[in-house]
């Protein structure tokens, strides 16, 4: 019997089956590295009971609102027409130094979920780029930022 996981292709008793396919991408289980048992796989796997114990405390802080479109779980869809469904999602990825806690979580609907894991992540920029960005700019530009700051001071007022 023979099964893919992600991009491998591995056969149930774990031999590879010939020296041509390996090279098409098969490979023997022993080869894969995020089996039980495994570091990297004990590791995800704590990391999966962290975010399960954050998740109910995540949707209580955000009240079941969505943090990026603010639909509430009793919304529908517009896509699929069902009620909305929840999620916990990361602020910082962990691929990108994001960790499992508190801070770094909060509530997302299936579709901002879906479409904030396919944009690439862009971390922040910091105060001497943004301050270096100011420097090289146009007096116009400057002219424009400052009305949108002003205009911005008015509304949270």
């Amino acid at each position: 019997m023979i099964f893919r996981l992600r991009t491998f292709f591995f056969k149930s008793n774990g031999i590879t089956p010939l020296s041509s396919k390996k090279s098409a991408g098969w490979c023997s289980l022993k080869e894969h590295s995020c089996l039980p048992g495994d570091s990297r796989y004990d590791s995800q796997m704590a990391i999966a009971t962290k975010l399960n114990k954050l998740r109910p405390l995540v949707l209580n802080r955000d009240r079941h609102v969505c943090q990026m479109c603010g639909a509430f779980r009793e919304d529908r869809d517009p896509y699929t027409g069902h009620k909305v469904q929840l999620k916990v999602g990361y602020v910082v990825p962990p691929q990108h130094g994001g960790h499992t806690e508190l801070g770094n979580l909060r509530t997302l609907c299936c579709a901002c979920d879906e479409g904030f894991r396919r944009i690439p992540y862009l971390p922040r920029p910091n105060l001497s780029d943004l301050l270096k960005a100011l420097k090289q700019s146009k007096d116009s530009d400057l002219k424009v930022l400052e009305s949108l700051l002003c205009a911005k001071l008015t509304i949270s007022r």
